[in-house]
């Protein structure tokens, strides 16, 4: 009878065997359920889980079981089955190349018959989009991935002698490929360009053909799959000049693909307007684009802003100047009188809309690639693509799908000079698509009686708390709104009147529009410099906006405008008082021990988050609020007959605080000081003391004398100095005046003028 010992050897290899038998029970059954195509998703978790098991475990029983699986994939990869190159690849990923005992692993063993067979279904006429999937994956990813050129000898054996044969391969099979084989096919041919674009040299011409016959697919994975190839073609060529030559260069076939779609957009656009544009045209390179010539010419503006938009490894030149010249033409063609071809005339007058569309389409990337270039590129074609586009957006007859094209070529962020005519003409463009035309016309219309005058532009703006917008297209709405961030810096120089108006008139109206101009308005705080009258202007009225609705982008908006420019003098308070802040707020509460009243709804002061409202208006730069002069004030400071000036008594009364609608300095930056102290701008501050025409209420000469009277009196400085009169006594003849005595008041004595009641 023999015995064992639970720790020995003999233990740990039996429990390792029999997890290792286990292993290999379930691995062939999933190998059988992956041969039959059954629940492929959840066989490729469990398949991998038990290939990564079984590679980590160093034994004789598990390397066996994964023989025998590689064979099988073999086997089933000879026969071209889907599963057997599913089953390639899946023990490409999980198996490493090398055990942990520094032996060989499967994969190397078996990379030669399986590369063999992959490329041998890439040379028949099979056709199975299952198959090819795994295939394509398998070759690219593991067997000849560019990782392997660490290992020589692998490299020798596997990869030099099958690598060469790959590129001929993958062309031909996009020539005769199927149309559910084509995006698979053209993004792997994409990116293996990326990789090694020197092996794909010799096939170049091909494959751009295949690419150009599908950039006009009506797949729209197939057609961006074709625009991608045709982007990256231009790697194949040489890096220089010198060995290739310099049609050969990438420089040079990046240059041709480019200007063979800017030859087909503009084919295109003359064949949609032959009617209209005249000219001679000289023969150029295009592309293969078939359809009408709307689509192709919409095909073939698409394919620019695609091409222009992929990133390339090297410095390419772009034909700046074509395709501004071809945006340029689209955009100046206009509609001849009706000739003898009236019927097509008409046709392609009904197109125009959608050419002037792809026109500023092709602006607005074309702006883009320029700033991409640099300063001298946008110096040379900005002014003239602003230009088109103010003038699209100033023209009301236009579509309003054609204004928000232009206002989005407005929003492109091109360096422009503040003192161009150019950002006024836009600004004001912007701002007239913002403002429907019934505010204006209803403000025309009012009697001339109640019509205030108004100084500025922004006055008809202000007039209202929400400007009334549904006349207005969205569309147009969101376009202009995204423009005005770009231009309002600009208009913030305040280089002329002009500018400062606009600023203040852009201001007023994106806050009177409400909640969809939030994210504009938070744009336009952050462009607008600290202590400037604007940042004056937003606070009154942005104190309104809570009322719009309970948005939290609009608290958050009145948040970042109200509160980031105060100065952080609340934290420090807090900070150096400490404790005993928290003491002082809490010692108050309770029973007062000398009168026995309770105190517990008093509350000592808080510290925390309360700013108070001078702070506030020093910090966004408004001025101080004037106090409250009483008439007693007044009348003391008068100058006496002898000199003297006469004190002024301890003002009584207490200074109301400042409303929230406290004006900042409107005048421009140009203007007199009392035009930039004034509260009202439409009002002088000096008035005339003569009472206007038609006065409901006429100056008494009783007043006057009394005025005189008291000003020339030597008993003026009593009377005037004593306390708040009482009130008024019945009325006396006028020679009582006269006969004044002590134990009589005098009456109170009305200085305002009619000007000032009329206004109250």
């Amino acid at each position: 009878m023999s015995f064992t010992f639970i720790g020995g050897s003999n233990g740990v290899d039996d429990a390792l065997e029999s997890k290792v038998s286990s292993l290999s029970r379930q691995l062939n059954a999933l190998i059988g359920q992956i041969e039959g195509g059954s629940a492929q998703a959840r066989n490729d978790v469990e398949a991998a889980d038990l290939f990564s098991r079984l590679g980590a475990l160093n034994c004789e029983t598990a390397s066996q079981a994964l023989r025998k699986a590689s064979l099988k994939a073999t086997t089933l990869l000879s026969r071209a089955s889907a599963g057997g190159f599913h089953l390639a690849l899946l023990m490409s990923r999980q198996i490493p190349w090398v055990t942990q005992s520094g032996d060989e692993g499967v994969l190397p063993r078996h990379a030669h018959d399986w590369l063999a067979g992959a490329l041998s279904y890439l040379a028949s006429d099979k056709s199975d989009a299952e198959v090819l999937t795994p295939l394509l994956e398998l070759i690219t990813k593991h067997l000849v991935h560019p990782s392997t050129a660490s290992r020589p000898e692998y490299t020798r054996h596997v990869v030099s002698p099958n690598l060469g044969k790959l590129p001929g391969l993958l062309a031909a099979r996009l020539e005769r490929g199927q149309r559910n084989e084509l995006p698979l096919l053209l993004n792997t041919v994409a990116d293996e360009i990326e990789v090694r674009a020197n092996t794909y040299r010799s096939v170049a011409s091909r494959l751009h053909a295949s690419a150009s016959a599908h950039i006009a697919d009506p797949s729209a994975q197939i057609r961006l799959a074709a625009i991608r190839l045709l982007g990256q073609l231009h790697l194949t060529g040489a890096v220089g000049e010198r060995g290739a030559g310099k049609e050969s260069s990438s420089a040079h076939l990046w240059s041709a693909t480019i200007k063979a779609a800017i030859g087909s957009a503009r084919s295109a656009f003359q064949d949609c307007t032959t009617t209209f544009v005249r000219r001679h045209v000289t023969p150029q390179a295009q592309l293969t684009i078939q359809g009408t010539p709307l689509e192709r010419l919409h095909l073939a503006i698409n394919l620019l802003p695609a091409l222009l938009s992929l990133p390339t490894q090297r410095a390419v030149p772009v034909p700046l100047a074509r395709l501004f010249g071809l945006a340029h033409d689209m955009l100046s063609v206009i509609r001849p009188k009706a000739t003898v071809e009236a019927d097509v005339n008409a046709s392609e007058a009904a197109s125009l809309v959608q050419v002037r569309l792809l026109a500023l389409q092709l602006l607005v990337i074309s702006l883009e690639t320029a700033c991409l270039i640099g300063q001298d590129a946008v110096a040379r074609f900005a002014s003239q693509a602003l230009e088109d586009a103010v003038t699209l957006l100033e023209d009301k007859a236009e579509p309003a799908a054609v204004r928000a094209a232009a206002a989005e070529v407005l929003a492109v962020q091109v360096s422009l000079d503040p003192s161009s005519r150019l950002v006024l003409r836009a600004s004001r463009a912007c701002l007239a698509a913002l403002v429907p035309q019934q505010l204006f016309s209803q403000q025309a219309t009012r009697p001339p009686q109640k019509r205030s005058r108004a100084r500025y532009e922004s006055d008809a703006v202000a007039s209202g708390s929400q400007v009334p917008s549904p006349s207005v297209d969205p569309h147009l709405s969101r376009s202009c709104l995204a423009a005005l961030p770009h231009l309002f810096p600009h208009l913030c120089t305040s280089l002329t009147p002009q500018h400062f108006d606009l600023a203040h008139t852009a201001a007023q109206l994106v806050i009177a529009l409400g909640p969809p101009a939030v994210p504009c308005l938070a744009r336009l705080v952050e462009c607008c410099p600290a202590g400037s009258p604007l940042l004056g202007l937003m606070v009154p009225k942005l104190s309104e906006a809570a009322r719009w609705s309970g948005n939290a982008e609009v608290q958050r908006v009145l948040r970042e405008v109200l509160m980031p420019r105060l100065p952080p003098v609340l934290a420090g308070r807090q900070d150096d008082r400490g404790d005993e802040g928290e003491d002082e707020a809490t010692r108050d509460w309770g029973i007062d021990p000398e009168t026995g009243r309770e105190t517990t709804a008093k509350t000592g002061p808080v510290y925390g988050g309360e700013v108070t409202t001078r702070e506030a208006l020093e910090a966004v730069g408004l001025t101080q609020p004037c106090q409250e002069v009483t008439v007693e004030e007044t009348v003391v400071e008068v100058q006496h007959p002898s000199g003297d000036t006469l004190a002024a008594p301890e003002p009584t009364v207490i200074p109301v605080p400042p409303a929230s609608s406290t004006s900042a300095p409107t005048g421009p930056r140009h203007s007199s000081p009392a035009a930039m102290l004034s509260p009202e701008p439409t009002k002088p501050l000096l008035r005339p003391t003569t009472p206007k025409i038609g006065s409901p209420r006429a100056v008494s000469a009783s007043n006057a004398t009394l005025g005189a009277a008291a000003a020339a009196s030597p008993e003026a400085k009593e009377v005037f100095a004593a306390p708040a009169p009482p009130a008024r006594p019945a009325a006396q003849p006028q020679n009582a005046l006269a006969e004044d005595s002590d134990d009589e008041e005098l009456p109170e004595i009305d200085l305002r003028s009619d000007d000032d009641e009329d206004d109250e």
